[in-house]
């Protein structure tokens, strides 16, 4: 009797041995998963710091719209006030915007479009890929800011630079189609406009 107590304790330390092993291992392997994660999470953020660094707004603007037609880990965006860079740890490095102008991003469309209001340069898509538009921007007193021909971006979408503090008429032809509207460039205004139906 005495020598099956004896065995049945030695079997019970040995399971309680491999089961506080097994904890240590466990909590040492997430301890190191995530010095690992804080690593490549510093990394990256250096990395895009470096990329972006003594870059002016458009330069910056034209790095994201790059990086966003590519596989990466960053997630780029834009408001009123600067474009910014999202690495996947949580920490975000941006480039401010001109004071006396911001960027509207405008994805014309026929038949399908998304509703948003922040432009991301790494996940926004429009429906016209590389097609010539024609835009003309308008002050409410009929000035005109800008009149071009230009062609949508890779991701469907015109860029277009902005004086602040406006209401502004916006007419877009495509083809013969064609789509207006009212868009503005406050301090709370949308960077994203995919609510232009050509027809």
């Amino acid at each position: 009797m005495k020598e099956k107590y004896i065995h049945t304790l030695f079997i019970a330390g040995l399971l309680l041995s491999f089961f506080f092993s097994g904890m240590g291992n466990d909590a040492y392997a997430q301890k190191s998963d995530k010095a690992a994660d804080g690593e490549e999470s510093k990394g990256d953020f250096e990395a895009a710091s470096g990329m972006f660094e003594g870059l002016d707004a458009m330069e910056a603007m034209a790095l994201a719209n790059k990086l966003g037609d590519e596989k990466n880990s960053f997630t780029s965006f834009i408001t009123p006030e600067s474009i910014n860079i999202k690495i996947p740890g949580g920490k975000t490095f941006s480039v401010p915007l001109p004071e006396d102008r911001m960027v509207v991003a405008i994805a014309p469309y026929v038949k399908t479009t998304h509703k948003c209001s922040t432009h991301y340069m790494s996940g926004c898509k429009g429906e016209l890929f590389e097609e010539d538009v024609s835009v003309v921007a308008k002050k409410k007193d009929g000035s005109v800011i800008l009149s071009k021909d230009m062609k949508t971006m890779s991701n469907g979408f015109i860029e277009l630079w902005l004086p602040r503090d406006l209401e502004i008429d916006l007419t877009i032809v495509y083809k013969d189609m064609k789509s207006g509207g009212t868009i503005t460039t406050n301090s709370d205004s949308k960077t994203c406009i995919t609510t232009f139906q050509l027809k």
